[in-house]
């Protein structure tokens, strides 16, 4: 039986200037529960666990959705990206 891959995700610094203080909440769950969904797929961590030297990544630009829930998601979305891309 193989163990389960086991990747520690750090965000230093998550900017939200601008958004009220409700909304920066929203936004931070939304990010936290839309990176555990993404990551927890099948095959999500492939890449990441093949290159274990990846140490830091910046997350590219991304458009502001509707409401803060889609901002939080499209901020993990743009998020998983670049580390998939950085990790190949």
């Amino acid at each position: 039986m193989s163990r389960a891959a086991k990747v520690h995700l750090t965000i230093d610094t998550l900017a939200l200037a601008g958004f009220a203080p409700h909304e920066r909440d929203v936004i931070a769950a939304s990010l936290q529960a839309e990176l555990a969904r993404r990551f927890t797929a099948p095959g999500a961590l492939d890449a990441l666990v093949a290159n274990r030297a990846l140490s830091g990544v910046r997350a590219q630009p991304f458009a502001l959705g509707a409401s803060a829930q889609r901002t939080g998601a499209a901020a993990a979305q743009a998020l998983v990206q670049s580390v998939t891309r950085a990790a190949r």
